[in-house]
């Protein structure tokens, strides 16, 4: 197994009042990937708004929702082209995404009706590592489960859908998930 390089680099961010870490990552074959920058914090108030934080999750997911159906033929067409997924079966995981994304604010608000002394903690970041198989459905389910919750999401699709995985991404920050939120 490969080992992680232990040395940081530091980076303060002029439009957040909070520090971001960058780590450099390595393949097998000692060539550098990436630098890859994690949140130390949320800073709810970077987005100022009147809203409640489950009221701005609500209308970012209604926004994201459709982005989604707008976008929604440039991404089969990029899923087919990728990896030959029938049109059909990519349209289908475009629907479940959609069903997710009125779900899970749904669900967070009936909780909160329910169970008025409701209160919502982050718990922090999470990984996820997306398949090729249902590769929109499978894979952004706990990404958006996590967005839900105010957890950052560090998103690692499967290199054979990238492009078709960072159009969904883009719908993402395009409605207003920041970009530091999900990466």
């Amino acid at each position: 197994a490969q080992e992680l390089p232990k040395d940081t680099i530091q980076a303060t961010y002029t439009q957040a009042a909070y520090i971001k870490e960058a780590q450099m990552l390595y393949g097998f074959d000692g060539r550098e990937i990436r630098k890859v920058a994690f949140a130390k914090g949320f800073d709810e108030n970077i987005v100022p708004t009147s809203l409640s934080r489950l009221e701005n999750l609500i209308a970012i997911f209604n926004k994201a929702t459709h982005l989604l159906q707008e976008k929604r033929g440039q991404i089969i067409t990029t899923a087919a082209l990728e990896i030959g997924k029938v049109p059909m079966q990519t349209d289908m995981e475009i629907s479940e995404l959609i069903t997710l994304l009125r779900f899970y604010p749904k669900s967070l608000q009936d909780l909160c009706d329910t169970h008025a002394h409701t209160s919502f903690m982050p718990k922090g970041r999470g990984l996820v590592i997306g398949s090729a198989h249902s590769h929109l459905s499978i894979s952004f389910a706990p990404v958006l489960a996590s967005l839900a919750c105010g957890d950052q999401v560090v998103f690692k699709p499967s290199s054979l859908v990238i492009s078709s995985s960072y159009m969904v991404c883009e719908c993402l920050w395009e409605a207003g998930i920041p970009r530091d939120m999900l990466c």
